[in-house]
């Protein structure tokens, strides 16, 4: 399970955003840990990108079976876990990619319960604005979250329909 986003906009921000992709595509069938295809990532980054260009990536493998959820989040929002009405945020430290060449990162793992639900979004749903200039913000999300619902699907369209009250035509 991959969620990421890049700095900037337009055709830069695309090429960038195809690469990181190939790249993850090209190490996640070779290498078994997440922290050292998240390296090899940054460093190709950090030796074809200019200054000021990164990429916040979430990078998880669900072992379905086990119930554990494994992941390597370099500088992404958290990803978060609803349980028994209850949000988990999921920890990090590491970087964004395409900084410095040298950075470690670090995996994590948590093992998931019957009836978790897991959300990744990117900072686009937090910086969503309203014409007043006010953002959706973490709290917004939170609450949302909170109140659960049959189905991810459910959960997914109450997410992007409180969005949608929120910016209104913004």
């Amino acid at each position: 399970i991959v969620v990421a986003d890049v700095s900037g906009k337009g055709v830069p921000a695309s090429l960038t955003m195809a690469a990181v992709r190939a790249a993850l595509r090209a190490q996640i069938d070779n290498v078994y840990y997440l922290y050292e295809v998240i390296k090899r990532i940054n460093l190709m980054l950090c030796r074809d990108s200019r200054p000021g260009e990164f990429v916040t990536l979430f990078y998880g493998v669900l072992d379905g079976r086990n119930r554990r959820f494994t992941y390597c989040n370099a500088g992404h929002p958290p990803g978060l876990i609803l349980r028994d009405g209850k949000i988990i945020e999921l920890p990090s430290d590491n970087m964004v990619l395409g900084v410095d060449a040298d950075e470690n990162y670090v995996q994590s793992l948590v093992d998931l319960q019957v009836g978790d639900t897991l959300l990744l979004y990117t900072d686009g749903l937090m910086d969503a604005m309203n014409f007043r200039q006010e953002r959706f913000g973490k709290e917004r999300i939170l609450e949302v979250f909170s109140q659960g619902g049959p189905t991810a699907e459910a959960i997914s369209d109450n997410i992007l329909w409180s969005l949608r009250r929120f910016t209104g035509l913004a």
